[in-house]
């Protein structure tokens, strides 16, 4: 029987209402191998899971659930998997006051392409993962080189919707 590799018991975190305080955070994670396997994250104000600066990362069959206003997002990292998770209702930021007048990011799996040109990643698979209620975007993700092999395959985007259109895939050139 598979373990919970991340077990969350009678604890109360308390996040700072639509900011980078997220659930999960692995940041400078790079000299051992991590995990987090068959766990479940729900009802945050703020992220649901940030990778930042770490390398050697299995994120597998996890369900991720009502966070704001992005799920996962993975900045300058590498040998990153995401595999068979589900993140669902993401939803838009609540303390913009003036929120049709700003480019606010939002969405459900965001991968390297946060923070633009300081991103330095590599070997980032995203596989077999649905993103399903998020807002604006499901997956914004590079893609890759022409001839080379796809790190992105079997995932689903569903009920991707914003006042401004909803995407489900941006693909963004390697």
């Amino acid at each position: 029987m598979d373990k919970p590799s991340l077990i969350m018991l009678n604890f109360s975190i308390v996040h700072k209402i639509d900011t980078q305080k997220t659930a999960v955070r692995f940041e400078g994670a790079a000299s051992l191998h991590s995990e987090m396997t068959n766990s479940a994250l729900h009802n945050g104000y703020s992220w649901a899971m940030s990778i930042r600066s770490s390398k050697n990362i299995l994120i597998k069959n996890n369900v991720m659930f009502n966070f704001r206003p992005l799920g996962i997002v993975i900045g300058s990292s590498h040998n990153i998997t995401l595999d068979g998770n589900v993140v669902g209702h993401i939803v838009q930021r609540s303390t913009l006051e003036a929120l049709d007048m700003v480019v606010d990011v939002e969405g459900g799996i965001i991968s390297c392409t946060m923070y633009s040109e300081e991103e330095k990643c590599k070997d980032i698979t995203i596989e077999n993962n649905i993103v399903a209620g998020a807002f604006w975007v499901g997956y914004n993700v590079y893609g890759h080189e022409c001839g080379g092999t796809p790190k992105n395959t079997g995932n689903v985007a569903h009920s991707i919707n914003s006042n401004r259109g909803g995407v489900g895939f941006m693909i963004v050139p390697d």
